[in-house]
């Protein structure tokens, strides 16, 4: 089966490729494209894949833009941190939603459930999909995690979430910055650490930023209508909260 793999995380894109391919060795991963244009350029001079798997939140937009753009012929298993677009990506060529962290077992239910793809219905899919996100919402609930896994040269040691200020990403790297300003690597991806972390908490601002709500100083209004935050220890660096993030954010701190 040849996939087309439209992803803008890098290391979430390799792992996906590595779980197909693990899975059946036949599987081709023809092309991993990161944003909305290059998906489209991709679409438009290829063969349609026999399947795409379509990340929602790209480097340059949401992805059903992409759909405004071109037809696309091949049907979409949308893979996302986030459960609130679900009925939109069924009217759009989706024929899965899956819920990041990507679990195996769903994976190959859904390969499964592809090769019979024509005999399933609109109102089956939109079922099957409703009842992928009521299981991942129930399991997130009860693994809201405590406590950070930080490294320490060769070694490894814990840190009390109720100790951290905020999470960020540079380059391949994931970083944890304590109320005290102490930096250290860690393993987990933020997309990992938006999984687990308490909602009432903690809110991934941007992608490369997720923030506990007790580290933000300022909030402004930047001339470019964006959120401009300070945040305590300092960032290093301008952050602002991403646009189609606001909205999710302001109702986050409670602003009506």
């Amino acid at each position: 089966m040849k996939i087309l793999i439209i992803e803008d995380e890098i290391l979430a894109a390799e792992e996906l490729a590595r779980m197909l391919t693990e899975i059946n060795s036949k599987n081709i991963i023809v092309k991993a494209v990161a944003s909305v244009a290059e998906s489209v350029k991709w679409l438009s001079n290829n063969d349609a894949p026999d399947v795409i798997f379509m990340d929602i939140h790209l480097e340059d937009g949401i992805c059903f833009s992409i759909f405004d753009q071109i037809e696309v012929k091949s049907p979409v298993i949308f893979t996302t941190a986030y459960d609130q677009y679900a009925l939109e990506a069924f009217n759009a060529n989706g024929v899965a939603y899956l819920l990041k962290p990507i679990d195996n077992d769903e994976l190959c239910d859904t390969l499964k459930k592809l090769n019979n793809y024509v005999n399933l219905n609109i109102e089956k899919l939109q079922k099957t999909g409703e009842e992928i996100i009521q299981n991942k919402q129930t399991a997130k609930q009860k693994c809201s995690t405590s406590r950070i896994a930080i490294r320490k040269g060769d070694n490894y040691t814990y840190i009390s979430v109720e100790d951290v200020a905020y999470f960020y990403s540079d380059e391949h790297y994931t970083f944890v910055v304590t109320h005290s300003n102490e930096r250290n690597l860690i393993n987990s991806p933020l997309n990992e650490l938006e999984e687990v972390l308490d909602n009432d908490k903690f809110f991934r601002v941007s992608r490369n930023c997720i923030v506990n709500i007790c580290s933000i100083e300022k909030i402004s209004k930047h001339i470019t209508g964006r959120l401009k935050l300070k945040l305590n220890p300092d960032f290093g660096t301008d952050l602002f909260v991403a646009r189609n993030r606001m909205k999710d954010f302001v109702n986050w701190l409670g602003i009506r």
